[in-house]
């Protein structure tokens, strides 16, 4: 009894009785990302990884992320940031929290085709593939607004103060993402495919994207910056390439065609959930340690 008691103590012990047990909640990011820092007094050449769950790790074991075979293929020292489901605008407010604290000799965000939707409220909640049911921040107007990505937010939201009723709207949307991968519901990635930036709101999308790119770059000044996508899914990757030329940001595009080439062939890189597997980071971080090795030998 007095096992099960600590356990629920430590596992339940900042969420009410009748409060659902989703993500643990962060009043500046929406949610927790995974945070991987070392000693930033090290005199080694410092990158500040920063990204979404394809940085996080999605069911990888550490040893086997693409960070850390950059790090064992390079004299480096690494610090990680990576956020399960984050928007760009989230690893932004990542970003500008902890840049200072590691003052990185370079910047390496990562970004994936899904962060159009995830930074813009409008397309996120009439999406069934990538909205995570999560107050998040977003860009509005300029101004950083949290909001809940479906309509009758409100009401939903009360009701996921209940852990059954937050059970009951998980599995509910857990049913309609499956059906939506499978094309039995349409979703808003099915307008986006089709219309492009025809489509008003995923062009409104790529604008604010667009906007928060450039928040990053300005945040950096002094510190290098540069990205890299891990898909080559379009629209979303020839709008990643227009808004980083743009913004002359540095746009390794070798991470995602090396990728989509293997896979051509048949080789499996992905998880079930559609992240890398290990072959996947390892081909990752190796493509990214060539490319940064060029780099870090211009550096002053």
């Amino acid at each position: 009894m007095e096992i099960l008691a600590r356990t629920y103590y430590f596992l339940y012990r900042d969420i009410p009785f009748f409060g659902s047990i989703g993500y643990f909640p962060n009043p500046e990011l929406g949610w927790e990302g995974k945070k991987i820092f070392r000693d930033p007094s090290t005199k080694k050449f410092k990158i500040f990884f920063i990204g979404d769950s394809f940085t996080g790790g999605a069911g990888i074991k550490e040893k086997y992320m693409y960070y850390n075979v950059i790090k064992n293929n390079l004299d480096i020292e690494t610090f990680v940031y990576g956020g399960g489901a984050y928007g760009t605008l989230q690893e932004y407010i990542a970003l500008n929290k902890y840049l200072d604290y590691i003052k990185p000799n370079l910047v390496v965000l990562q970004v994936c085709d899904n962060d159009f939707i995830n930074n813009s409220w409008e397309l996120e909640s009439r999406s069934f593939i990538y909205n995570d049911f999560m107050v998040r921040p977003y860009l509005i107007d300029e101004r950083i607004e949290y909001r809940f990505p479906r309509a009758a937010a409100k009401l939903i939201l009360f009701l996921s103060n209940s852990r059954f009723f937050y059970t009951l709207i998980n599995r509910t949307d857990r049913f309609f993402k499956i059906a939506a991968r499978k094309g039995l519901l349409r979703s808003v990635e099915n307008d986006i495919q089709e219309k492009e930036l025809n489509f008003a709101n995923f062009k409104n999308a790529v604008g604010i994207t667009d906007r928060i790119i450039a928040k990053i770059k300005s945040r950096t000044s002094g510190t290098p910056l540069i990205a890299f996508p891990v898909d080559t899914n379009q629209p979303y990757f020839e709008q990643f390439r227009m808004i980083f030329k743009k913004n002359n940001i540095e746009f390794i595009e070798g991470v995602a065609k090396t990728i989509r080439q293997q896979e051509s062939r048949g080789v499996n890189l992905r998880l079930k959930n559609g992240h890398f597997n290990e072959v996947g980071n390892q081909i990752c971080g190796q493509v990214l340690a060539e490319a940064l090795k060029q780099f870090i030998k211009s550096s002053p």
